[in-house]
Order: structure tokens, then C-alpha cells, then sequence
């Protein structure tokens, strides 16, 4: 009977260590690694880009690739894109712009594998600065599978309430991605896109921090359920 209370006690303890470790999200981008793109509207083409090499998501994705894109239309629109000391920011200045601009950041594998995402949470804190700001704007996350025939998106629109507050944070679940048939064992791609649509004036500014993603610790659901059967046995006798 103390051997199957100690060895129930010791997969608790193990399996509570598996939680807590999986609980504890891990940093996608801490936003230190310093970027700086801009796009304007005497450009061609209507982005620019800048690519880092790095380790984002526990070593899964280690390029980045900021971008900014003004709108597709003949509006003076400049979109900017900064990263650096634990921020991102993404400006859109000048207007009107029907078609709006974003700023978007691409993590991939420099040498194209895929990976396998199973994770639980994404969680996101938004700030808003500036003095006009559109209630098309929204924030986009997704994933692109290896051979780009499969994709998942997650889209957050952005409401006057949430527009108007100094700060916001987004909490979501892989399960509330729109999937369009994405193989999840196969992942080379995961983007999130600052999207600012037809913006009215200058000044609007969205500033992002601590981007994170729930992954579950290896073999945590498996300690969970041997803890679960040794509490059972022990029960029945």
C-alpha cells in the first residue's frame, strides 16, 4: 500500500511538473532583435521586406521577415514596420486609402522543413497611439502547411471600443483558426499581419508586445494519463 501511494505521489509530482512546464507559454518573438522596414507610395513594388535569421518558437522557426505594404491604390499611404527593444510597431500615415495597408511578420525555416504545431494558446497584447483609426482594422494570424496548399487563418476584427483602448490583449486557440485544410504535422510558415484598412488621416499607430504560444511540454499528456490510472487503481483498492 506505501509503494502505490509513493509511486502515485511521484507521477503527480512528475505529471504537476509536465503542467506547469506546458503552461508556461513559450516567446514566438520578444521583439528585441531590431528590424526596421517602410514602404511609400513612390515604391515599385508596393512592399518592402527585410529577413533576420534567429530562433522563434523554441527553434521550429529560425528566419523572420518584416514587411510593410502600403494600399494598392494612388493615395500618398506610407506604411512602416519597426522591431526592437521588446515592441512592434506598425505606423500607416497619410490617406485616404480605400485599400489600406499592413505590416506583416513571415517566420519560416531558412532551409524549408516543416514542422509540426500542436499548440494550445496564442496570446497577443495590442496598444493603440494616434489620432485616427479605422474600425475595418484588424489582426490577422496564420499558418501555411509545407506544400502552401493547406492554410489556417485566425482573424481578429478590431471594434471602435477596442480601437479606443490604450491597451488590448487577444487570447485564442488553434481550435478557433478557420482551416482550410492545413496539414498541422507539416507547418513551414506562421505569419501575423497588423492590417490598417482605409485609415482617414495620419497618425495611426498600433504597437505590439509579448506574442506568445501555449506548445504543450513533450510527453505531458502522457504523464497526465499514467497519473490518472495510478489514482484510479489506487482508489479501487
Amino acid at each position: 500500500m506505501r509503494t502505490q501511494t509513493f509511486i502515485s505521489s511521484m507521477v503527480g509530482v512528475v505529471a504537476a511538473a509536465a503542467l506547469a512546464s506546458s503552461a508556461n507559454a513559450e516567446i514566438v518573438d520578444p521583439f528585441t532583435q531590431a528590424s526596421d522596414v517602410t514602404a511609400t507610395s513612390s515604391q515599385s513594388p508596393l512592399f518592402t521586406k527585410g529577413s533576420q535569421s534567429g530562433s522563434w518558437l523554441g527553434g521550429l522557426f529560425n528566419t523572420r521577415q518584416n514587411t510593410a505594404t502600403k494600399g494598392y491604390d494612388a493615395s500618398p499611404t506610407t506604411a512602416r514596420s519597426q522591431i526592437g527593444a521588446g515592441s512592434w510597431v506598425g505606423s500607416f500615415t497619410s490617406g485616404p486609402n480605400s485599400d489600406g495597408s499592413y505590416v506583416d511578420l513571415l517566420y519560416t525555416n531558412a532551409n524549408g522543413s516543416a514542422v509540426a504545431i500542436n499548440f494550445d494558446k496564442v496570446t497577443m497584447d495590442v496598444a493603440f497611439a494616434g489620432t485616427t483609426r479605422s474600425t475595418g482594422s484588424y489582426v490577422e494570424v496564420y499558418f501555411v502547411d509545407g506544400t502552401v496548399s493547406g492554410l489556417a487563418v485566425k482573424i481578429l476584427p478590431l471594434t471602435e471600443a477596442q480601437l479606443s483602448a490604450s491597451s488590448l490583449s487577444f487570447e485564442f486557440r488553434k481550435s478557433q483558426f478557420t482551416d482550410y485544410g492545413i496539414n498541422w504535422n507539416q507547418v513551414t510558415n506562421m505569419g501575423v499581419m497588423m492590417n490598417s484598412v482605409g485609415d482617414s488621416g495620419a497618425g495611426q499607430t498600433w504597437t505590439a508586445t509579448n506574442f506568445q504560444m501555449t506548445v504543450p511540454a513533450p510527453g505531458a499528456v502522457a504523464l497526465i494519463g499514467l497519473a490518472g490510472l495510478v489514482a484510479t487503481r489506487r482508489r479501487r483498492n
